[in-house]
């Protein structure tokens, strides 16, 4: 069907907006719409959505098949053209030297190659603009990626009001690992002779695979500091950016059909958390079960991560910073638990600071996020008391040193971190039980 489509589709993506054609230049658009409504899926809207390019300022489109989720706007649009020009001028004031040379030169690298893969237009003078461009700063931050740090990319569409703009009344609903861990126990119910083995499949450069609307182009603009000349350089986003908060909405709402298409089509046992599908399938169909999930990608044009993070399924594999393990999947159990790189590293942070005996607001709060991040597959009370803590520290007046209670609180996290233990799933993970305590407690 895809082939025989070939000439509509070709007519179809001549017929889209110039700064569309080369971003969804890849997708077999009317074959993805095609699926769509064969299957009966609840949102072919989405289809219209794409091919008009995403906005990026305003209300959200609201898909009755999703769940209420009302976020007013703070900002009119009308409100944020009105005050453009004078907050476009402090905003280009802003885009300075981050004072590490390598992030800079990788940021505006980085930012030329994205000019010549057509996902930005430009570069634009500031007199050159429309009186109501919104200008957003693009600046870059230290990732861990492996055993080394790469630099990423950061469109800072709420500084510049874009994203107060944003109205929601409905959202996908995110597939976290609790839904992984109920799909495993779901699975474990069925039975069998044959363990179940899982993978991650990781879209590429996801949001830049769908395009901004054009008449969202007064919102696209983004500057970013250029080390040659000590200036700031003006680009149009014509890919989504990786900022803004429609772009969240907008690429959840696409991949949330291709996640349904794959189980109602083509019986995948997956998941969807943004760009990542963790998928799962008995060990006699491994095989089969990838190549159908990676050409299902490529039939209709999205391009998956290959290399490093297409690795085979197996009994043991990692998505979203946790390691699933399905070893024991034939006695019934499969275990989630912090990667230990990730444990490693945040042993290393906390180790750190506490031989400084400091700890300075912003970096209290990475802190925080990554260890909430790792509690998640902790049990007990102890190590959420430890992030009211640091969250305490982070907005005490005191200052950067750490009190008593900070230190304690640090060094009790980091013993729970060390010796807690995989979280089990079974087969009656979901079967109620009771424990009676003692309404007091004495040590």
């Amino acid at each position: 069907r895809g082939r025989s489509l070939c000439g509509d589709e070709s007519a179809l993506h001549a017929s889209l907006p110039k700064s569309l054609q080369q971003i969804l230049a890849p997708k077999r658009l009317l074959l993805w719409k095609e699926m769509l409504q064969h299957y009966g899926y609840p949102d072919c809207e989405v289809f219209d959505e794409v091919i008009a390019g995403i906005d990026l300022a305003g209300p959200v489109a609201a898909v009755p098949a999703f769940d209420p989720c009302f976020k007013p706007a703070k900002l009119s649009l009308s409100e944020l053209a009105q005050t453009a020009k004078a907050s476009r001028v402090a905003m280009l004031q802003t885009v300075r030297s981050s004072g590490d040379a390598e992030i800079d030169s990788t940021v505006f690298a980085k930012t030329l190659e994205e000019l010549d893969c057509g996902w930005l237009e430009g570069p634009f003078e500031p007199g050159d603009l429309p009186a109501d461009a919104v200008v957003s700063r693009r600046f870059g931050i230290k990732q861990a990626s492996g055993d080394s740090l790469k630099v990423r990319l950061i469109d800072d569409f709420s500084a510049s009001c874009v994203n107060d703009t944003v109205q929601v009344e409905t959202a996908s609903k995110l597939h976290t690992l609790d839904v992984v861990a109920a799909l495993c126990m779901e699975l474990l119910k069925v039975g069998g002779d044959s363990p179940w083995l899982g993978k991650t499949i990781d879209l590429s450069s996801a949001y830049r695979q769908l395009g901004v609307s054009p008449a969202a182009k007064w919102v696209s603009y983004i500057a970013v500091y250029d080390p040659s000349t000590g200036r700031p350089k003006i680009f149009a986003m014509r890919a989504l950016p990786f900022g803004a908060s429609k772009s969240v909405y907008g690429f959840l709402r696409v991949a949330h059909s291709l996640w349904w298409l794959g189980c109602k089509a083509l019986h995948l046992t997956w998941s969807n958390f943004f760009d990542d599908f963790i998928t799962l399938a008995r060990e006699p169909e491994c095989p089969l079960v990838s190549l159908a999930a990676l050409q299902f990608f490529k039939l209709l044009g999205w391009a998956v991560a290959l290399g490093d993070k297409d690795l085979p399924f197996d009994v043991r594999f990692k998505a979203l910073g946790i390691e699933i393990n399905c070893e024991c999947w034939l006695a019934g159990v499969v275990s989630f638990a912090n990667t230990e790189k990730r444990t490693r590293e945040l042993l290393d942070t906390i180790n750190q600071i506490l031989l400084a005996g400091r700890l300075r607001k912003p970096d209290a709060l990475v802190l925080r996020g990554r260890m909430q991040f790792a509690k998640a597959q902790m049990w007990g009370r102890a190590a959420k008391l430890c992030l009211t803590a640091v969250t305490n520290h982070a907005y005490c007046s005191s200052g950067e040193s750490l009190s008593d209670r900070t230190v304690e609180a640090l060094e009790v996290f980091r013993n729970c971190l060390t010796d807690s233990k995989p979280r089990e799933v079974t087969a009656k993970w979901d079967t109620p039980f009771f424990i009676f305590t003692d309404a007091s407690f004495s040590p």
